[in-house]
């Protein structure tokens, strides 16, 4: 079973393991280590074209622009 999980790490992007450490850090209310996670991984996913990851990278840049009242920044994800 470890294998296994070992193995579904590997097959991810740096992308998604990117966006995956942001979500910690967010969770864990560490919102200058998500924002870093997060803009790290929008431009691994934007290399990848890959438009999921960026509307799901985006959303959570304007969750964390919105909880710092950046209302116009909070818009623009």
């Amino acid at each position: 079973m470890e294998n296994e999980t070992v193995n579904q790490e590997e097959n991810k992007s740096q992308a998604q393991l990117d966006y995956e450490q942001g979500l910690e850090h967010l969770k864990n209310n560490e919102i200058a280590e998500a924002a870093n996670m997060f803009h790290n991984a929008l431009i691994d996913y934007e290399q990848e074209n890959n438009e999921h990851g960026i509307a799901n990278v985006m959303d959570k840049l304007g969750d964390i622009c919105y909880g710092d009242k950046d209302f116009d920044k909070a818009l623009d994800h």
